[in-house]
């Protein structure tokens, strides 16, 4: 992870950000934000430290099944430990919801 500008990271990806992977950025504020989930191992360096997770783009070209497997585990486990902090609410319909 290198910073670009005070509080902006950048996550350079495994394989240099090739398929199936991406860059991610990193930006710390009140709320920290992930800017994409694809950059695989490198992402652990974060993990427990996101608020919230945007994705930049939907690519149409994985499939229907668009998250790969990290991707989901990761997005889980942030969301479950904000549950656990009492920072969102799981719906029904096992959507989360913040507060």
């Amino acid at each position: 992870m290198k910073e670009i500008r005070p509080g902006v990271h950048f996550i350079k990806a495994e394989n240099r950000g090739r398929y199936p992977y991406s860059n991610s950025l990193f930006l710390e504020g009140k709320v920290n934000l992930l800017i994409d989930t694809g950059a695989g191992s490198f992402l652990k360096e974060i993990s427990g430290k996101t608020g919230q997770v945007v994705l930049s783009h939907y690519p149409r070209h994985y499939g229907q099944k668009v998250l790969l497997y990290f991707e989901r585990e990761m997005i889980r486990k942030h969301l479950e430990s904000l549950l656990d902090k009492g920072m969102v609410t799981k719906t029904e319909d096992g959507c989360y919801e913040a507060l």
